[in-house]
């Protein structure tokens, strides 16, 4: 069935991420849309690489904005939040719809307890606040690696809008939580 190649497919993917060796190098946390375009999908997602290409090489209006890279995701996750979601949905009954949304609520709760590692938050927040908003809150939503192709659909992850820039932090842990929402 769909669902369970889902599950299995997430099952592979955070065993791949438990196995990958860390980086002796310093990361990219994040970067402005203007510092990258379509070959960056692998460390920004598609979204935000088609908006940084849409404003980089084609000069056409797109909002100022950042992206968090995929080593920010990594290491707000961690080993151990990986191993944990691993263990959770070992075993799962595909089947059992109630049990699929005990789960998907017990992996929101896990990510948002989560702390956000000091690097990571301040790549977030800095960024947030050296962009010229005036009144207006900031867009938080996912560019996931992946999104949108064939194992989510558009518009399944969690977006926030009008967020204040000093709640910018735990809109990302929100934003992230959404990828395990029923």
């Amino acid at each position: 069935t769909q669902l369970a190649d889902a599950l299995g497919e997430q099952r592979n993917e955070v065993e791949r991420y438990i196995a990958a060796s860390q980086e002796l190098v310093t990361p990219k946390l994040s970067a402005w849309l203007t510092e990258f375009g379509m070959e960056a999908v692998s460390e920004v997602g598609g979204k935000a690489a088609a908006l940084g290409e849409i404003k980089r090489r084609l000069g056409l209006p797109v909002p100022e904005g950042y992206v968090l890279t995929t080593a920010a995701y990594r290491q707000f996750c961690g080993i151990p939040l990986w191993e944990a979601i691993r263990d959770a949905i070992q075993g799962v009954d595909v089947d059992d719809l109630e049990a699929l949304q005990a789960i998907s609520t017990r992996l929101a709760e896990m990510v948002m307890a989560q702390p956000v590692p000091r690097a990571v938050e301040v790549a977030i927040s800095e960024r947030a606040l050296t962009l010229k908003t005036g009144e207006v809150g900031l867009a938080v939503r996912s560019s996931a690696v992946g999104e949108g192709g064939q194992k989510t659909f558009a518009g399944q992850y969690l977006s926030l809008i009008n967020v204040a820039k000093d709640q910018v932090v735990d809109a990302y842990k929100q934003v992230i939580a959404g990828r395990f929402s029923a």
